[in-house]
């Protein structure tokens, strides 16, 4: 869950930067709730890639995360977690 509201808040002020400093605060080019939904799914699948890359265990050896670890993580999280393969 902490994962999660990092992530969400990161977005946030990155959002809120690009509005007043790159657009200049221009209003007409706010983004659509349905671009900001698309930019959340986003961080959140590429943040979840990583946490499932870094339990690989042939290529990090004893670095590797643990696999109940980054469950634990993300529980609780996922659509349809029940359905998702142990590995």
């Amino acid at each position: 869950m902490r994962e999660l509201v990092s992530k969400t808040i990161y977005l946030v002020w990155k959002i809120r930067n690009e509005r007043r400093i790159g657009n200049n605060d221009a209003r007409e080019r706010e983004m659509t709730d349905s671009d900001i939904r698309n930019r959340w799914t986003h961080a959140i699948n590429k943040r979840l890639t990583i946490d499932r890359a870094l339990t690989n265990s042939a290529r990090f050896g004893k670095r590797a995360l643990e696999k109940t670890l980054v469950k634990s993580t993300w529980k609780h999280c996922l659509r349809k977690e029940d359905e998702l393969p142990d590995e």
